[in-house]
């Protein structure tokens, strides 16, 4: 009886997939930023501010839980839209914050602004490089003498 060969059926690896397991580390500077608001949400200062994802955000910073790109990204998006929250009344005022400042501060405040802006970019330039050359045509780049040597 002849051998029989397993066949298996190959994932198609898509861009989203490249570092799907990879978690990323909060900083000493996001967590005291989120320890900041969740004190302050304590003292009773956060009255209407955020959701219940921007309060579990705060929480797994401090905990120090490990963060999916996919959250990166999202934090990455949260501030871009909430930077302008920056011009408004009590922002800076510690004593009394603005609800804006005080979803800044859980979501890792600037700290985690940095933080997520040089992960969102440091991924778009290596899907960038990884996928360059896709679809060229690499069969006219090495010439049949170099490939069939002697």
């Amino acid at each position: 009886m002849g051998s029989m060969v397993k066949m298996t059926r190959s994932k198609i690896v898509q861009p989203s997939d490249i570092h799907k397991a990879e978690t990323y580390t909060p900083t000493a500077g996001m967590k005291a930023a989120a320890r900041r608001a969740l004190r302050w949400k304590e003292e009773g200062k956060a009255k209407g501010a955020g959701t219940p994802v921007g309060w579990g955000r705060a929480t797994d910073i401090v905990a120090g839980r490990g963060l999916s790109l996919d959250t990166v990204k999202r934090m990455y998006s949260f501030f871009s839209r909430h930077e302008v929250d920056k011009k408004g009344k009590d922002f800076y005022n510690t004593s009394n914050p603005s609800n804006g400042r005080i979803m800044w501060d859980a979501w890792g405040g600037d700290a985690g602004f940095s933080w997520s802006r040089k992960i969102v970019e440091r991924e778009k330039r290596m899907s960038k490089e990884i996928f360059s050359n896709f679809g060229a045509d690499h069969t006219k780049s090495t010439s049949p003498s170099v490939v069939f040597k002697d």
